[in-house]
């Protein structure tokens, strides 16, 4: 991918602007002078910021280029955001704790933690959207962090501090004597995370996309926020759908997401493929121009009774893309209800679905508003992605490389969240 001036990617931004969107990040009120900007709560000041660092800071950025949408790269240095995923108790400490790495022989050095003035500007004009905040930065109370602060500190506290101090995750930041294209840093960032999860066990995942921090953002718009308006449930569920359901919206792996919502649609794939076997043969044989006492007949009923299945030494499987078919037109008889989800979630997705095949699998395009075609594209899509994840052989020309392929694989989970969802409820029984 083709780095993008930060210039060209926010346009014009002045001082007031930055100073605005750093006030309204932290809930603070902004007052100032000729030299500074002061962050108060009920005429108080809480921290501060001199308009010259701010000025530094924009030039700094102004001269830097994102790479994959979410990264800073120079030719000398490359700043990259990453989420912990730790499924041991001390792996934020450990994190927290790793010293900075220098590689002699190639003349960089690898440095973990807080980010810098000059990417926190860059998500603070990236995500200006206030209700993004929440997922941006951790939902302490300011005047609690400002206070912890304080005691740690006989100077003022600045309020780009506070915003490192706040935010979810940290950053990888590499520099280099040598000047190097952002894709030659991406590659040192791969091989600087294998080493520390091989070592300490220590998952630390890039974010590469901004919907990998929008995705709960957007389903939250679509959902019920305000916890007054939950009710009592009416439905019992099935469990195990429940659990794959909950997998799913728990994981941060895309590719795992992806796969536990998969599970909850195949749950019934059997028994819907036989039930559609058993309505067709009871069809046939009930037909007027059926008789039993024809070879012809009783031969298309076998070939009906064994189409879409493969026979091992003691099973005999279905045909998993058909039975999804079959699924999906089951809980999902019309494309509307579907379609109105989608919409709601991102408006641009319909569109992304007709007119783009899933890059890594070539996945065929789906047209809501087709209805012959519907089931039967949006079930090959799906099903090709789903075996992209599960295999990836050397050499196989559909396979899903994890993070590579992520944004691509991202803009898939909707849907099948969705179908998740309504094949749950379709399938629960009323209390």
């Amino acid at each position: 991918m083709t780095p993008q001036n930060t210039a060209e990617f926010f346009g014009e931004v002045d001082n007031s602007e930055v100073a605005q969107l750093i006030a309204r990040a932290l809930s603070l009120e902004l007052s100032e002078d000729e030299t500074i900007y002061s962050f108060c709560s009920s005429g108080s000041v809480k921290c501060t910021l001199s308009k010259s660092q701010i000025t530094e800071s924009l030039t700094l950025l102004e001269s830097l280029a994102v790479f994959e949408e979410m990264s800073l790269a120079s030719q000398n240095s490359f700043e990259m955001p990453l989420m912990e995923h730790s499924n041991t108790p001390v792996g934020r400490r450990v994190s927290d704790s790793i010293p900075e790495m220098e590689d002699a022989e190639n003349r960089i050095t690898y440095s973990l933690g807080r980010p810098s003035n000059e990417y926190v500007l860059f998500l603070l004009l990236k995500f200006r959207d206030p209700n993004i905040n929440r997922y941006i930065f951790r939902p302490l109370p300011i005047s609690f962090l400002i206070e912890r602060m304080s005691r740690d500190s006989d100077g003022p506290i600045l309020a780009m501090d506070v915003l490192k101090q706040a935010m979810r995750f940290k950053t990888l930041k590499i520099s280099s004597v040598r000047p190097r294209s952002a894709a030659s840093f991406n590659n040192f960032s791969n091989s600087y995370l294998f080493s520390l999860g091989y070592n300490l066990n220590l998952a630390l995942v890039p974010i590469r996309q901004s919907d990998e921090i929008l995705r709960s953002y957007r389903i939250r718009r679509v959902r019920r926020t305000n916890q007054s308006e939950l009710v009592a449930p009416r439905k019992q569920y099935h469990p195990d759908l429940v659990y794959h359901y909950q997998l799913g919206i728990s994981a941060d792996i895309p590719a795992l997401e992806y796969l536990s919502f998969y599970h909850v649609i195949e749950h019934f794939f059997e028994h819907i493929f036989n039930e559609d076997i058993v309505s067709r043969i009871r069809d046939k044989i009930t037909s007027e121009s059926f008789s039993y006492k024809r070879d012809r007949d009783i031969k298309d009923l076998i070939k009906m009774a064994i189409s879409n299945r493969s026979f091992a030494e003691d099973s005999v499987n279905v045909s998993e893309s058909e039975a999804l078919r079959l699924t999906l037109l089951k809980f999902i008889p019309s494309p509307g209800p579907l379609a109105d989800l989608i919409n709601e979630y991102d408006e641009s997705l319909l569109e992304y679905y007709a007119n783009t095949e899933v890059p890594f699998c070539k996945g065929r395009r789906v047209d809501f508003r087709n209805l012959e075609s519907f089931h039967k594209n949006l079930a090959s899509r799906i099903y090709s992605t789903r075996n992209a994840i599960v295999h990836s052989k050397d050499g196989d020309r559909s396979k899903y490389t994890p993070f590579k392929d992520d944004l691509a694989l991202l803009k898939e989970l909707p849907v099948l969240r969705f179908i998740a969802e309504i094949i749950i409820n379709g399938s629960a029984q009323v209390m």
